[in-house]
């Protein structure tokens, strides 16, 4: 985990290029948090899901999509247990859902005995510009070289290229990344509809390529049920937790 101290930030499109979604920018106060260094891996969550023995939660949801196809880079129940593939242990989690994403958390919060939580996409926003206004998670200049993306095949491992201002890995493109928040059409407090059901996701994805979509003040929506090939997961905390490194020891 890596520790964001808080501060005064200005949440939006400071630079002046977004949508109507990313509008009005507003300054706020942010506090101090730990956020992952790395995305949730496969071989992370499959510790999850053979601890819980199911791949639904108790209200009926889906965490995980294992119809994907995919085997190679998702995980797949065979033989009586949640595996992935020998090659895909460090690439991150996908076809998760946002109900997957939070039970995950609520189970690792748990098993560590302290709350871990999916983002706000403010704390998004604030972590990967690096508590300043870097438009991209790497700084205001983007190489396509220096991220995950045009990549059809899928997302590459975790710790993929170079680490962002806070130390970040993989902050911007290779997957898309759940926030608790509901998704809101505009930032204004005096016409802020939610679309219901849908929740707000951050960084963009590997098989996208128009640089836009990868600002840190880009918003995407998605049907929090919905469980795509490009969605995983990052997590927080108030307060200092294991190493990340060391998440799936502690957690068995």
């Amino acid at each position: 985990m890596i520790f964001v101290p808080g501060g005064a930030f200005t949440m939006g499109d400071v630079w002046g290029d977004g949508l109507s979604d990313e509008l009005p920018v507003f300054a706020c106060e942010v506090s101090d948090f730990y956020f992952g260094r790395y995305p949730i891996t496969n071989e992370e969550f499959v510790i999850f899901l053979n601890d819980i023995g199911k791949n639904v939660d108790d209200d009926g949801n889906m965490i995980l999509d294992l119809r994907s196809g995919d085997p190679a880079s998702t995980i797949v129940f065979a033989d009586g247990a949640y595996r992935h593939s020998q090659t895909a242990g460090r690439h991150p989690v996908r076809y998760l859902s946002w109900h997957g994403a939070t039970n995950y958390c609520r189970w690792l919060s748990s098993r560590l005995g302290c709350a871990v939580r999916l983002p706000t996409e403010l704390e998004w926003q604030y972590a990967a510009c690096g508590g300043k206004h870097l438009k991209w998670g790497l700084g205001n200049r983007f190489d396509k070289d220096e991220y995950v993306i045009s990549q059809h095949e899928g997302p590459s491992p975790v710790d993929f290229g170079e680490e962002s201002k806070y130390g970040l890995k993989c902050i911007t493109g290779n997957i898309f990344e759940w926030c608790e928040d509901e998704y809101r059409f505009s930032f204004n407090p005096h016409d802020n509809p939610v679309l219901k059901h849908h929740r707000v996701m951050k960084g963009g994805a590997f098989s996208l390529n128009d640089i836009t979509n990868f600002r840190n003040s880009k918003r995407f929506s998605c049907f929090e049920k919905s469980c795509l090939n490009c969605i995983g997961l990052r997590i927080l905390s108030q307060q200092e937790l294991p190493p990340h490194f060391a998440l799936s020891q502690s957690a068995k």
